[in-house]
């Protein structure tokens, strides 16, 4: 229940003073509103701070993990396709004894290797695209 004497003070000074005292207490419910919500606005660009900080520790946790499975994956493909060459060149070596038999093999091989480098051209071309795209910070949430 609001205190009747204050009423009273207040409905005095704004007979004596009239449009002046009106534009006083507007004054004061205006620099209360520039207070209150200058309060929020720093409280908001806090909260902005720290979810900006927390996708960034996300974002770097993710590409961490990524060039780790992105490493993984180019060494196995790697030793693959060492290996496959491997055989090849040791196929090379029995060419004389077998030549129908090597001709074969090593027509098979090779379509191998050429198939298993150009997934690994791909494969590449895809891992870069997904890096760039993570670290260009277009995965973040900007609402």
């Amino acid at each position: 229940m609001p205190d009747i004497k204050m009423l009273n003070q207040i409905g005095e000074f704004l007979t004596v003073y009239g449009g002046w005292g009106v534009s006083i207490f507007l004054s004061i419910f205006i620099m209360y509103l520039f207070k209150y919500f200058g309060k929020k606005l720093r409280q908001k660009d806090a909260e902005i701070k720290e979810r900006d900080m927390w996708w960034k520790g996300e974002r770097e946790k993710i590409n961490a993990t990524f060039e780790k499975h992105r490493e993984e994956n180019l060494n196995v493909i790697e030793r693959f396709t060492r290996s496959i060459a491997s055989i090849g060149n040791k196929m090379g070596m029995c060419r004389d004894e077998s030549r129908d038999t090597c001709q074969v093999l090593q027509r098979l091989l090779d379509a191998i290797s050429g198939g298993i480098i150009k997934l690994k051209k791909h494969t590449q071309a895809e891992i870069d695209s997904i890096t760039q795209f993570f670290n260009n910070g277009n995965g973040k949430d900007d609402s």
